[in-house]
This record gives structure tokens, sequence and C-alpha cells, in this order.
């Protein structure tokens, strides 16, 4: 009988919407993301809740010195950003 989980697992042309209880504390915004040479990070004050951005690849996990994180690459109207998958709705993964 198939059964179903959540994931953060997100996969190229995935929607990506980030959850409505996210929040960032204080006035100052700062990279929600790992940094990565070559790569921009999205500022936090970016991620609106229920906002969806586009996956332009699948979900990487960050090594150990970033506590092995989950991010994602996705589209936004300033051009392609790496953002931490936590920061978004787990997505449902049928398994067969």
């Amino acid at each position: 009988m198939p059964r179903s989980k959540y994931t953060l697992q997100f996969k190229e042309g995935d929607l990506a919407v980030v959850r409505s209880d996210f929040k960032i504390f204080g006035t100052r915004s700062f990279g929600f993301g790992p940094r990565i040479v070559g790569h921009s990070t999205m500022m936090s004050d970016r991620l609106i809740p229920d906002q969806a951005f586009l996956v332009l690849g699948g979900a990487v996990q960050a090594p150990h010195n970033q506590n092995r994180k989950i991010f994602v690459e996705v589209m936004t109207d300033v051009g392609p950003k790496v953002v931490w998958a936590s920061a978004f709705k787990m997505k449902r993964e049928k398994d067969e």
C-alpha cells in the first residue's frame, strides 16, 4: 500500500512556496543560504510567506561545516539565488 511522506528534496522545475510561519526576527536582512563561490545567496527579507519560487536544480546537501542542511537554487526577479530549503513548505512525496 503506498504511503505519503513529506520532504525538502525539491527537484528541478518544482515550485517551492515559503512557509506561512516563516519569520525573520529583527529588522536587519541577512543571507539565508550557503555561501558558494559563483552563486548569490537570497536575502532573508525576500522570503515572504506564501510566495513561490521556481527551483532551478535539485536539492543539495551542504557539507558538515554547514550542518549538512539542504539548499536549493531558485529563480527570483533579480536572477538565480541559493537558499536554505527549510524556508519552504515541505512537498508531498509518494512512495511506490
